[in-house]
């Protein structure tokens, strides 16, 4: 990172156009090198932090809470009952009692 910092630095100093400079600082061999480094830094670090199974029970999860609250919006119309007792009951079902959704601790 330090070298395309450098690089940039010294392209600056030259007598050249600001699009000359910005044109030879993407060019440039370092930067190149640089940007390839980030790139595969980051799918590394992607690929061990994501978890599929994690993934797919938050948008189960998601999906579900959803359509309940659509359902408890319907039922909250008919009946003037508030759809919010549901839903925090939902997460109390989901959370702690079936252990669906956990914290992280």
């Amino acid at each position: 990172m330090l070298s395309i910092l450098s690089t940039f630095a010294h392209l600056f100093t030259a007598n050249t156009t600001f699009s000359d400079q910005i044109q030879q600082f993407l060019q440039s061999d370092s930067f190149k090198t640089g940007m390839t480094q980030l790139h595969q830094n980051i799918l590394h670090t992607l690929s061990y932090q994501v978890n599929f199974k994690t993934a797919r029970i938050v948008l189960l999860s998601s999906g579900i809470i959803i359509i309940f609250g659509v359902v408890g919006e319907s039922f909250f119309r008919r009946t003037g009952i508030p759809d919010v007792p549901i839903l925090m009951g939902l997460g109390i079902l989901l959370g702690p009692i079936f252990g669906v959704v956990t914290s992280i601790r």
